[in-house]
């Protein structure tokens, strides 16, 4: 069934949390904003999106730049463009073959967890966790160092549709995880009177592979 939660208790089920410390490694998560007239269509909805997911993160590249202007009086960004593609083929049967673990509405937002059946009694009454009484991650201070992986940290205010910072939090995470390995950096230094600027153009190129979604 659908547990509904609200957000001034800070509670979300372990797997929300912590999804690549669950036993069973075959799963996605999806989101998708809660509609008050079709509340069954919104949960469709973050199964297709948790299957997007699924195939993203099994192999995706990041491509873009971004530019900042370096004065004596400091750094100002000239903006950014970056894109995402991977391999969507066979999304629509994975839709139909792929298993609801479980879900949960948060205020305004349908979260759901998908995977194959054989999962099903992993997530079977997952207990929550309860973030405003938890103390940090210790991943936040220090990251996991795992033979064969690489870790980064997405970060995004909290906004009034919680679906938002959490897919924005995990394309930053994204991005700094591609540029962690694939970026090319040119610079354009310029000094008049003393005085120094510098362009610097960043170029950012990178194939990511298996990604397990939060520590």
């Amino acid at each position: 069934g659908i547990r509904s939660i609200t957000n001034e208790n800070e509670l979300y089920p372990e797997w929300f949390i912590e999804t690549g410390r669950v036993a069973c490694s075959t799963q996605s998560i999806g989101y998708a904003t809660l509609s008050s007239l079709y509340p069954h269509n919104s949960f469709i909805a973050a199964k297709q999106n948790a299957v997007y997911n699924e195939r993203r993160n099994k192999s995706y590249s990041f491509s873009g730049g971004q530019a900042f202007w370096k004065l004596e009086s400091g750094t100002m960004s000239e903006g950014n463009s970056f894109s995402e593609t991977f391999d969507t083929s066979g999304i629509a049967s994975q839709f139909q073959s792929i298993v609801l673990l479980d879900s949960f509405v948060i205020n305004n937002c349908a979260i759901v967890l998908v995977g194959n059946e054989s999962c099903l009694s992993t997530y079977q009454n997952s207990p929550f966790m309860n973030l405003s009484s938890s103390q940090s991650p210790k991943w936040i201070d220090e990251l996991p160092n795992q033979s064969g992986y690489i870790f980064s940290i997405g970060v995004e205010k909290s906004n009034y549709y919680e679906m938002s910072s959490w897919t924005e939090a995990e394309r930053d995470a994204r991005w700094k995880l591609a540029r962690s390995f694939g970026v090319k950096t040119k610079s354009l230094l310029k000094k008049e009177n003393r005085s120094g600027q510098e362009i610097q153009n960043e170029e950012i190129q990178a194939t990511v592979q298996n990604e397990i979604g939060r520590a």
